[in-house]
């Protein structure tokens, strides 16, 4: 696979993950920060949390 390649799979594959962080609600984003062990999940809003989840 050509560098391009990779980079689209990729970019396809993080749309598609944060596609589905969104489309779960407030709680269970906090709940899954929580297993991660995301700091101060308390002060986040959901777009906060769905960047911080599809940084991990």
């Amino acid at each position: 696979m050509s560098l391009m390649g990779f980079q689209r799979r990729r970019r396809e594959l993080v749309k598609k993950r944060k596609s589905e962080l969104e489309a779960l609600n407030l709680n269970q984003l906090r709940a899954l920060a929580k297993e991660r062990g995301i700091k101060d999940i308390v002060h986040m809003n959901k777009a906060q949390l769905v960047a911080e989840l599809g940084d991990h």
